[in-house]
């Protein structure tokens, strides 16, 4: 079976990390329908879990810190430029502002923004 699927692989690397810079590591677990908006220079790291329905907006990264990855849950909304570093967890139906820098974890229905990310209103 790994033989039949060495050649996507390869095409996969070749196009979607090196030419469009979307780097959806094969190991991630990923919820369907995931929604990359502007796939532009994402990075999702290896041990990332991503519920279903997450939207995603261009240049996020989603890396790990200590050997701990982030846990983004359904419905969430990422926007433009956020970084989701280490042991959090984005709970169900929050939204993460543009530029926002997530280092602790986000409660469900909650919209965080800033550097490090506040909550500044629930849903």
């Amino acid at each position: 079976m790994w033989i039949i699927g060495w050649p996507f692989l390869i095409y996969y690397h070749f196009v979607f990390r090196h030419i469009v810079g979307f780097d959806l590591h094969e190991k991630a677990e990923v919820g369907i329908p995931f929604s990359p908006w502007h796939c532009f220079g994402i990075a999702i790291n290896p041990q990332v879990k991503i519920g279903k329905y997450v939207k995603m907006a261009h240049n996020t990264t989603l890396g790990q810190n200590n050997g701990k990855s982030p846990i983004i849950e359904d419905y969430v909304i990422l926007g433009p430029s956020v970084s989701v570093i280490g042991d959090v967890t984005i709970g169900k139906e929050s939204v993460i502002g543009i530029g926002s820098v997530v280092t602790k974890s986000i409660p469900c229905c909650s919209v965080a923004v800033g550097n490090p990310a506040k909550i500044i209103r629930k849903i």
